[in-house]
């Protein structure tokens, strides 16, 4: 799999099996780089770290785990993540990231339903973004990689952070 959109997505698809695996409080926190040269981002953080007021931010994402995927630059999450099954890569990223991973092992429903909805509307390649270089937070994910750009995603479920 060498195409960036698929990889983008496959690694959404990601979070979802690990969501089915019992890590239901593991949260996206995906931003958009650079809208021309299609350079996306996503952190991943444990739902204790994410904004009540937003729940695909944080005040300290640097503090996670951080993927980036642009057209320009072949890359996947790791080395192998293109040729592995989702299953494969879900047991590499638990291992990989054991700290997280405990962090993120409990339910979530509200988050999980959201999350499968969000992956349904914006099948079969699309991304999601709660930020945009320069333009800052809204009310609602930016959506990227599709033909619709009408296609709405409604923020996730807050997290458990009060921001100061």
């Amino acid at each position: 799999m060498n195409d960036v959109k698929a990889i983008m997505r496959k690694f959404l698809e990601l979070v979802g099996n690990l969501h089915d695996r019992g890590y239901e409080q593991l949260r996206i926190v995906p931003s958009v780089q650079d809208r021309q040269s299609a350079m996306w981002a996503c952190n991943l953080a444990p739902k204790s770290k994410t904004l009540k007021s937003h729940g695909a931010w944080t005040l300290d994402g640097n503090d996670y785990p951080y993927f980036f995927f642009s057209r320009h630059v072949p890359y996947s999450p790791w080395e192998t993540f293109a040729d592995q099954t989702l299953d494969e890569a879900a047991d590499f990223f638990i291992k990989r990231e054991t700290e997280l991973a405990k962090l993120t092992r409990g339910q979530d429903k509200a988050y999980v339903a959201w999350y499968k909805s969000m992956l349904e509307l914006t099948a079969p390649l699309g991304v999601v973004s709660s930020v945009e270089r320069h333009e800052g937070l809204r009310d609602c994910m930016y959506v990227g990689n599709v033909d619709d750009y009408h296609i709405v995603v409604p923020l996730p479920p807050g997290g458990d952070m009060v921001a100061a």
